[in-house]
């Protein structure tokens, strides 16, 4: 893993969020048509929750603490998330962004 400024790059495009909601809303600004897979920590096949980056479900409360009991999975697309959560099971699509 190497160390970014906004997260833990895992592969090529995927950024992961730990305690680091700054980091997490700034990659949401800087990719509005990213995906986001929320999981806990560690990710378990019993809830791996896809959302796309505008989705209010996972963004947009002020002082809300976005990656403390969730992490977040951050991708350009839908395909790079896929690829990350396979050896750990298929994601639920979020039923109000529907990014499926």
């Amino acid at each position: 893993m190497r160390p970014t400024a906004t997260g833990v790059t895992i592969v090529n495009m995927i950024v992961e969020f730990m305690d680091d909601d700054n980091g997490y809303i700034a990659w949401l600004a800087e990719h509005p048509d990213g995906c986001v897979l929320n999981c806990g920590r560690p990710p378990q096949r019993s809830y791996l929750v896809l959302h796309r980056a505008k989705c209010g479900t996972i963004s947009g409360t002020p002082g809300r603490l976005w990656t403390v009991t969730y992490q977040k999975v951050c991708a350009e697309t839908l395909k790079e998330i896929e690829a990350w959560t396979r050896p750990i099971g298929s994601p639920t699509c979020c039923g109000i962004c529907k990014p499926c």
